[in-house]
């Protein structure tokens, strides 16, 4: 099925999936991304190509779009999320429905909406508010690009570089200087802006060789499997209501720091220790545990000193710990020498100042990340680190509510903590979770 009759260049395009920061400024945005992952009403499927829901372009017939994560991980390196395959064009837009010519197109695009008869949950996807912070101004935007046939994820995680690295089967390496410029030069292609298009073949008979690539691990069943789409029924609840709390009204819900000072604060006395044995696995005798928050530290490498930032150190006599929390953030990979990482030096500040101790490494994620330390940094020290979920964090400090309150009495913030153990719970679910939530909530506010 492909909707493009004329003749035009053959291209696969990559789209950065939430890009900015918009869908992650408030837990209820809708970003127009989200129904890539719904069927309608009808079993159907439909795509969103930003901006606007048009790719504004004549040039190209589109075979397949690959989605990647919304930024580059390091290196010119980024993940291939999913596929989509067997695209009809419905919209070739590219401007705001606020615009002139965008309410022009969106009238043509209203119309195939209501003839394909496009709901979710029973709701048209015109009348489904992309923004619902204010009951007031509730924006309806609806934009559409294709219908599409078939939609697939890595069957294991799959990354683009331009980086060699041969110790990872995941990595598929794009060749360098395949881009042909206007004077005959080549350079590297940069995926840059929200799009990205490896072509066919140019005005000049050119070829991109990694089109040739790309396209034969797109082609490669073995690489690749259904992914589940997520469905609405008609009048289905929201399963747990975003608890309100104090980082949504500061706009600092994915702010790492803001979390990492609450953990600094709400882990003192007898509540660290308990934590360890419920959480971490840890048993560790009930001493005294000094906590700092980003502690500095550095080791000598090649006769300089590669310095770095703990954001959790806690010291007891016999044991340190090493926590490092991660929301939005990556862990920051191997310097270009390939000896140092951020996790290598905090391991390696541990082992020549503590040598005595026993020596934890935790990194603290949501639930919706999937940090695999060994891909990010397959350097030997980064392997000591164990990842712990967000979700098993929020229910210590919820199931232990109480006595929490009774070992910091006192405490000059705990009169925040009912707020701090509200804000943990976004970032207990998994992306499935959050993204049907937030669909959901928008699909509903109408109802109510």
């Amino acid at each position: 099925m492909n909707g493009n009759t004329n003749k035009k260049t053959k291209a696969i395009m990559l789209c950065k999936t939430f890009i900015g920061s918009w869908g992650d400024s408030s837990s209820e945005n809708v970003p127009h991304e989200i129904i890539n992952r719904f069927k309608t009403d009808r079993g159907e499927q439909y795509l969103y190509i930003p901006p606007y829901g048009g790719f504004d372009t004549d040039k190209y017939d589109i075979e397949y779009v690959l989605f990647t994560g919304p930024t580059t991980i390091k290196d010119g390196t980024f993940e291939i999320l999913y596929l989509a395959k067997g695209l009809e064009l419905l919209h070739k837009g590219g401007n705001s429905a606020s615009s002139k010519k965008g309410k022009k197109e969106n009238e043509k695009l209203l119309q195939k909406i209501k003839d394909r008869e496009i709901q979710y949950g029973g709701v048209w996807l015109d009348q489904i508010p992309m923004s619902i912070d204010d009951d007031a101004d509730k924006t309806k935007t609806f934009y559409l690009t294709f219908q599409v046939q078939e939609i697939l994820e890595p069957k294991q995680k799959l990354y683009f570089t331009f980086e060699k690295k041969s110790n990872h089967n995941e990595y598929e390496t794009l060749d360098r200087n395949t881009v042909k410029q206007k004077d005959g030069t080549y350079k590297d292609y940069a995926y840059q802006r929200q799009r990205g298009y490896f072509i066919s073949i140019d005005s000049t008979g050119y070829t991109d060789p990694n089109y040739i690539k790309v396209k034969s691990i797109i082609e490669d069943d073995s690489l690749w499997e259904q992914m589940q789409a997520i469905t609405i029924k008609p009048d289905e609840p929201v399963k747990k209501e975003q608890p309100q709390n104090m980082l949504q009204l500061i706009g600092k819900e994915y702010d790492e720091t803001s979390y990492t000072n609450m953990f600094y604060h709400f882990f003192q006395s007898d509540v660290f220790i308990r934590f360890c044995n419920e959480v971490l696995d840890v048993r560790i005798p009930h001493d005294e545990y000094r906590i700092e928050k980003e502690k500095t530290v550095s080791v000598e490498t090649g006769g300089k000193e590669k310095p770095g930032r703990m954001d959790l150190f806690v010291e007891g006599a016999n044991s340190v710990f090493v926590l490092e929390n991660k929301i939005k953030s990556g862990i920051n990979g191997i310097d270009k020498h390939g000896s140092l990482s951020q996790l290598s030096i905090y391991v390696k500040h541990v082992h020549a100042h503590y040598p005595d101790h026993n020596q934890y490494f935790f990194i603290f994620e949501p639930d919706y990340n999937d940090i695999e330390i060994s891909k990010f940094d397959p350097l030997d020290e980064a392997q000591e680190f164990t990842s712990i979920k967000y979700s098993k964090i929020e229910s210590f400090f919820r199931d232990n509510s109480e006595y929490i309150k009774s070992k910091l009495h006192g405490n000059p913030y705990l009169q925040f903590f009912d707020f701090f153990v509200d804000s943990l719970y976004q970032h207990t679910l998994t992306k499935e979770e959050d993204i049907k939530r937030r669909f959901l909530f928008a699909i509903n506010s109408l109802k109510n």
